[in-house]
């Protein structure tokens, strides 16, 4: 019986521990030993499979990582800049009750800052980002720099966070292509193996016990509907 598939979501650890049984087994039999070359690149195809999604990790949590920082620097300017509006509205003759009221601060805060700074970055930023691209104010040119860099951060953490959803999606590719041609390596092997038994006189299960075998009930757990007979663990 040809070995088990090798599932798209079997991870890399997993996919090293088959091949390198696979690789042993040929190389203690010294009937099988002269098949070892069919087997030399899969280890390497692995860690190169393997590599494509610590990219997509990495940039996974790198882009998470600027997010947090743009956000929480954007945040901070913003509470600062509500501050100072809400002191210059009280200044100008406002009850203190009242100063988050008036169409000046409404123009910039039609919710309160503690709910405005809790909106999606992407919605904070560009709301910030009109704000910058509007008419000169007093209160807001004091603000300007801060808001301007942490805005500006804030978009590009979000592109990141688009970018690495791409590393993600080709990661995903790459993940579903090497379980497809090890299992197709794993196929040519086997074959090659119950030939040569045959060949040799072997029993007829000699090849299915260089790959390792899983249960009924593991297989059924693993989504793989065709488990052969349990072999070397």
């Amino acid at each position: 019986m040809a070995p088990r598939r090798i599932p798209n979501e079997m991870t890399y650890d997993d996919r090293r521990k088959e091949i390198r049984l696979t690789r042993f087994c040929v190389e203690a039999d010294p009937l099988a030993a002269p098949l070892l070359p069919m087997t030399a690149a899969w280890l390497q195809d692995n860690e190169t499979a393997r590599e494509a999604q610590l990219a997509a990790d990495d940039a996974e949590v790198r882009s998470d990582a600027f997010r947090w920082v743009a956000n929480f620097h954007l945040d901070h300017e913003v509470r600062l800049f509500a501050a100072d509006l809400e002191h210059d509205q009280v200044k100008n003759g406002t009850a203190p009750k009242k100063a988050q009221e008036t169409t000046e601060f409404r123009q910039f805060f039609p919710v309160a800052p503690n709910v405005f700074v809790r909106l999606p970055l992407q919605d904070e930023a560009s709301r910030v980002g009109a704000w910058l691209a509007g008419d000169s104010h007093p209160t807001l040119d004091g603000h300007r720099a801060g808001l301007k860099e942490w805005q500006g951060r804030s978009v590009e953490a979000l592109a990141m966070t688009d970018a690495s959803a791409l590393v993600r999606g080709k990661s995903q590719v790459v993940r579903e292509r090497h379980a497809e041609s090890l299992t197709r390596s794993r196929d040519a092997l086997w074959r090659a193996l119950a030939d040569l038994g045959e060949k040799n006189g072997m029993p007829r299960d000699w090849a299915d016990g260089f790959f390792r075998q899983v249960s009924r009930a593991g297989a059924a757990a693993a989504g793989d509907e065709t488990p052969g007979p349990t072999g070397p663990t």
